[in-house]
């Protein structure tokens, strides 16, 4: 019998207004997000929007954490990767 592993999930929602805001996440969340999340441990993920949705425009992130300590601690992981810390200097 096969021993399934426990995984923590976070559901994130990033709210933006229109116009170059959504093609800035979209990006940064692809090219930096996600590359220096699954360095740091986390996974499988996911980024879904929607084209027409009340509240639109907005990102929902689903986050998988291997142990509820990796996703306590997974902030300060990703803070550590210089890569994703000089992306993320210029997406605020």
């Amino acid at each position: 019998m096969q021993t399934l592993k426990r995984q923590y999930y976070e559901l994130r929602t990033l709210q933006m207004r229109n116009g170059a805001q959504p093609q800035r996440a979209n990006e940064f969340l692809s090219k930096h997000f996600l590359p220096a999340a699954k360095r740091a441990g986390m996974g499988p993920l996911g980024v879904f929007n929607a084209v027409i949705a009340e509240g639109s425009p907005f990102f929902t992130l689903l986050l998988t954490y291997p142990s509820f300590a990796d996703a306590e601690h997974m902030h300060d992981k990703m803070l550590a990767d210089s890569a994703y810390t000089t992306a993320a200097e210029g997406w605020h």
